[in-house]
């Protein structure tokens, strides 16, 4: 029997969230902050730090997903008018 521990974080954060990054040439890494008051009006800061290799590779990851995402809305769209044009035609 294998025994694996994980630990999880979940955020889930709204259209009033704050965040901020900051790249140091100091300690070559990428600080991303989070911020945002909850339901109960508490505020929540999160803060993540990363080497530059790593934030790179995120910030790659996220264009392209981001793009990705983009073209599948654009694709519905195009096929919604379509068939909204193929419905008024008939």
């Amino acid at each position: 029997m294998e025994i694996s521990r994980t630990n999880s974080s979940v955020m889930k954060f709204t259209q009033g969230m704050y965040s901020n990054c900051y790249v140091s040439t100091y300690s070559k890494s990428v600080e991303i902050d989070f911020s945002e008051s909850d339901s109960d009006g508490v505020d929540q800061k999160f803060e993540l730090h990363m080497p530059i290799d790593k934030a790179r590779s995120l910030a790659k990851e996220l264009a392209h997903d981001l793009e990705s995402y983009d073209q599948e809305q654009a694709a519905r769209a195009e096929e919604k008018a379509r068939q909204l044009a193929e419905e008024t035609e008939a």
